[in-house]
């Protein structure tokens, strides 16, 4: 029997596999029986991520502010290198 092309063979932790079910989650949008069981969580996940994001970057917001109060006068410039930082 050959092997499937389309099929992904690689081992339990490998993130081509995580990819893989990503591009079959992708074709499922294609099947319109299950079009509205994949387009709504999808659309429910996004609205969540994008709330649950930009709360954390307000809460973000004041932990800088705070910080930054608490450091002396001559170090405030500090506040510009916190942010690409924290991204790390």
């Amino acid at each position: 029997m050959p092997a499937d092309p389309t099929r992904v063979t690689t081992g339990p932790g490998s993130p081509l596999r995580g990819a893989n079910y990503l591009r079959r989650g992708f074709d499922l949008l294609w099947q319109p029986g299950i079009r509205p069981f994949v387009i709504v969580p999808l659309l429910i996940n996004t609205v969540i991520f994008a709330v649950l994001i930009g709360l954390s970057v307000a809460q973000f917001e004041v932990w800088i502010d705070a910080v930054v109060a608490w450091l002396p006068d001559w170090l405030q410039f500090l506040r510009w290198l916190l942010w690409p930082v924290s991204l790390l």
